[in-house]
């Protein structure tokens, strides 16, 4: 039986401008508005000091110590899991599917993988507007899932990788829980970035993701598409690699050509 590897990903930038508001003291940019949340992400981004190196200013020599496995859901919050990512999946198809001509290739999962990491840091309105664009209550459910999807990964038979990251320029500081948090859940908390530095970033991203992606995805980011003024940078990345259930699509010329 012949294996298939699917690969998708996704990237969004942020210039500059950050609110003071209290409600929004973690978020980067106008609250977000229901389901403008596939569009734009916020930034959690408070005051804070002594940031793990790599992930926030004044960067030291990296942390030897591991984050702790992370917190998993069980079956019924899985469940429940899957159907806010759904939801989100055809209200992200409806939005881009009457902007887009022709055929269109779009994963959920990938783009609301890395909304909810960022949704880690939300409060206030923006908050309250994501949450609406999953149909769920409680944030905590977005990445209990999203853990819960690294840590079974791990185990599979098949070949699985979610990939998602905050690139964070480095005079944007963050907060402890939220760098803890998003390590834990997400295997990759926020990464500080030069943004003045195209080149050597883009570089520096792109390897990240190919190492995060069975090798799939090379080149997502140019140097040409960042800028000084961008403040942040979120990727979502997603790679699978299995048998294919369907022996029958080998007969078409058309589904051969995609494969392997």
């Amino acid at each position: 039986m012949k294996k298939v590897i699917i690969s998708v990903s996704v990237w969004l930038w942020i210039g500059c401008g950050t609110s003071k508001r209290e409600e929004n003291r973690v978020a980067s940019g106008p609250a977000m508005s229901e389901p403008t949340a596939a569009k734009k992400a916020m930034a959690p981004v408070a005051p804070g000091s002594g940031q793990p190196a790599d992930m926030a200013p004044g960067i030291g020599k990296p942390r030897p110590v591991a984050p702790p496995p992370p917190v998993t859901l069980d079956a019924g919050k899985m469940r429940l899991y899957a159907e806010a990512m759904n939801r989100f999946t055809f209200k992200l198809y409806k939005e881009v599917r009457g902007r887009t001509a022709g055929n269109l290739h779009i994963s959920g999962l990938s783009v609301g993988d890395a909304l909810s990491l960022v949704l880690e840091g939300a409060r206030g309105e923006s908050l309250r507007a994501a949450l609406k664009a999953f149909g769920i209550k409680d944030a905590a459910l977005l990445g209990g899932g999203a853990g819960t999807l690294r840590a079974s990964a791990r185990h599979a038979s098949t070949s699985f990788s979610l990939a998602s990251r905050l690139w964070v320029a480095r005079d944007v500081p963050l907060e402890k829980k939220y760098l803890a948090r998003t390590a834990r859940q997400y295997g990759a908390a926020a990464a500080s970035a030069d943004f003045h530095a195209s080149v050597a970033l883009a570089a520096r991203v792109n390897r990240w993701v190919k190492t995060r992606t069975l090798e799939q995805i090379d080149g997502l980011i140019s140097a040409a598409q960042i800028t000084p003024q961008t403040r942040l940078l979120l990727l979502g990345a997603l790679a699978f690699g299995g048998p294919l259930a369907l022996p029958v699509l080998l007969a078409q010329d058309r589904f051969r050509a995609l494969l392997p």
